[in-house]
């Protein structure tokens, strides 16, 4: 068992209970007369969700893998249904009630792409590594996102299903330049987005501006390195030799042997110059 996840997870599910007494305290005691009554409904989600915790970990994870596909189509189901049949509150529409149980569909959602997620990288495998296999994964949560951000009007779990998606692949692929790329097109989009959304303020108009000139520029000079590094390798040209991964030089004309330089040599496999009275200098009468 790992101790250390236990642990994170037992720490966050505290504090989070002790962060859901502070902020409603308050309203609980004027509403109800009792000051823990939504501490007490958290800590029965909680007891559940621990439960259902130690259930799934005693069961090998090989055994939910069957499941991945039906849970993609599960989550699109619930979310249309969100359509007809959701609750709305607070200006919202995101619930389903079945019984005495409400049930955010987008939730439902970002556990079955976990799902689905990691069944179709390890069948993949190394496909991942290229350019289509990475845009695969990059757009199979696509249109869970859209569908959480158009139907039930909540951009941050669409955010947080897209980003589940970018975490498992910066996991299982080694090559982080794809990702460098990517966080900067999200800060040159974001930018973008809060430029258009608060252009009409003065005060802060020309400070989203040069924001926006930052990301861009720093996202363009990004890509062409990249794009020189991939396309123009050191190693790959003629003129360049690389003496730590590269035999050594050879002459194609068929000349001088390699180069062998160092102390007592004359560089080309010959012995040290010994000139004097009565030579030529190369140990020759």
């Amino acid at each position: 068992m790992d101790y250390s996840l236990l642990f994170i997870v037992l720490f966050l599910l505290a504090f989070g209970l002790l962060m859901v007494y502070s902020t409603s305290s308050y309203d609980a005691n004027l509403n109800f007369g009792d000051s823990a009554f939504y501490l007490k409904k958290q800590i029965f989600a909680t007891i559940v969700g621990l439960v259902a915790m130690i259930f799934v970990a005693n069961v090998p994870y090989h055994f939910w893998e069957r499941f991945a596909v039906i849970g993609y189509l599960v989550s699109v189901v619930l979310i249309l249904l969100i359509i007809p049949f959701g609750h709305k509150a607070n200006g919202a529409k995101r619930w389903l009630y079945i019984g005495p149980i409400s049930l955010q569909p987008a939730e439902v959602a970002k556990l079955c792409m976990i799902l689905f997620l990691s069944s179709m990288i390890c069948t993949m495998g190394k496909q991942i590594r290229y350019r289509k296999g990475f845009w695969m994964v990059i757009l199979v949560p696509m249109p869970i996102a859209l569908m959480i951000w158009k139907i039930t009007q909540n951009m941050s779990s669409a955010i947080i299903v897209v980003g589940i998606a970018v975490l498992m692949l910066f996991v299982a692929c080694p090559d982080y330049k794809r990702f460098i790329l990517l966080g900067l097109a999200a800060a040159a989009a974001t930018a973008t987005a809060l430029y258009h959304l608060f252009k009409d303020y003065a005060p802060g108009r020309e400070v989203l501006y040069t924001v926006l000139a930052l990301i861009l520029g720093s996202l363009a000079q990004v890509i062409l390195l990249m794009t020189l590094r991939n396309k123009v390798p050191l190693s790959a040209n003629p003129q360049y030799w690389n003496p730590w991964t590269q035999p050594p030089y050879q002459d194609p004309a068929g000349g001088q042997p390699p180069y062998q330089g160092g102390p007592g040599t004359t560089g080309w496999n010959q012995p040290p110059y010994q000139g004097g009275p009565g030579t030529t200098g190369w140990n020759q009468p």
